[in-house]
């Protein structure tokens, strides 16, 4: 089988990374697959993993009368603040339609297929196929390597951490994040991502200034980091804190919860996939994160828990499934 990933997204977007893990499995099990690249060879399937205009164009282009499949990385509420207001509400819209043309449409998480399985025309396409982990995605770190770590972004080694990883915009939290920490100057604050290079990037203007101009000794922007520098990152924090306001999975979650941290997340719908180890805020976060960061029983429970619980995001039962339903496409467009 010879399958088209389209995925068109930066190297720290989650899509991106997610997309790549799975080519990688699939070759192992006798698939090749093409990231981007090679669009005019003859394909058994098309996989879309991210429905931008200029994607779902290539697609047309270069591949008609492929049978294409996708993946929900995105809905409205995931480019809110990436575009302008006026376009979230032919998004969904937009989305449904192409969903509809798809042999197959693969769910990150129970709120969309609740809210896809209301579509009559999708119903039966739908697979639920949240997002699995790569255990030896990362490699692992000594403590000179984290106390290096540590000494290159100048952290106050007496300070509790406080990490996120995520691209820095509106949607993803960076205000209260910012304003956490002016209230906390106790801990270390941390945010690992770069801010998006979009022309409609809300609030575009203050959160240059805010990463470019911070004065704050216990706020940190690293930039984007990949591999070894990630790893530390998710090793030396005592606390992972993603403050989206909507996330149609969230990789980083369960990357973080396989380091052995505690997560804490705003009480979004995807919390209902990270039941048994995340804790959850409804609006302001600092009385969850004194309890997480200071009462070290309710913190080692927290931890301990991730283990069990990470067990159902098997990366080889994720890639089983998908081969599983590719197969079923290719034989039907056979007939």
């Amino acid at each position: 089988m010879k399958v088209l990933f389209i995925v068109n997204e930066n190297p720290d977007s989650g899509i991106r990374v997610y997309a790549e893990m799975v080519a990688k499995e699939l070759l192992k099990k006798g698939v090749i697959v093409n990231v981007d690249s090679k669009y005019d060879e003859k394909y058994d399937l098309v996989h879309v993993h991210s429905c931008r205009p200029e994607n779902l164009a290539k697609m047309k282009i270069h591949q008609p009368y492929t049978p294409v499949v996708t993946s929900t990385h995105m809905t409205s509420g995931e480019v809110q603040g990436l575009v302008p207001d006026m376009v979230l509400s032919m998004l969904d819209f937009g989305l449904s339609t192409f969903y509809s043309s798809c042999e197959k449409v693969f769910v990150t998480s129970p709120h969309i297929l609740k809210e896809l399985s209301k579509n009559p025309l999708l119903s039966k396409k739908l697979v639920s196929l949240p997002y699995p982990l790569d255990k030896h995605r990362f490699e692992k770190v000594t403590k000179k390597e984290i106390d290096s770590f540590k000494k290159r972004f100048k952290l106050d080694n007496k300070k509790k951490t406080i990490l996120c990883v995520a691209s820095i915009q509106y949607r993803k939290g960076i205000f209260e994040f910012v304003q956490t920490a002016k209230k906390m100057p106790e801990y270390n604050f941390v945010w690992v991502g770069n801010i998006p290079n979009l022309p409609y990037l809300k609030n575009k203007g203050e959160i240059n200034e805010l990463v470019r101009n911070s004065k704050r000794t216990n706020l940190i922007f690293t930039g984007a980091l990949y591999k070894k520098d990630l790893a530390c990152a998710y090793s030396m924090c005592d606390l992972f804190w993603l403050p989206s306001f909507s996330e149609t999975f969230g990789l980083v979650i369960i990357e973080a919860a396989s380091f052995g941290k505690p997560v804490l997340i705003r009480n979004i719908p995807v919390k209902e996939l990270f039941k048994g180890f995340v804790q959850t805020y409804s609006s302001i976060p600092d009385e969850k994160i004194i309890k997480i960061l200071e009462d070290k029983k309710f913190s080692k429970k927290i931890s301990k828990a991730n283990s069990k619980t990470l067990k159902k995001f098997s990366l080889n039962k994720h890639i089983n499934i998908l081969l599983k339903e590719y197969k079923k496409v290719v034989k039907r467009n056979k007939i």
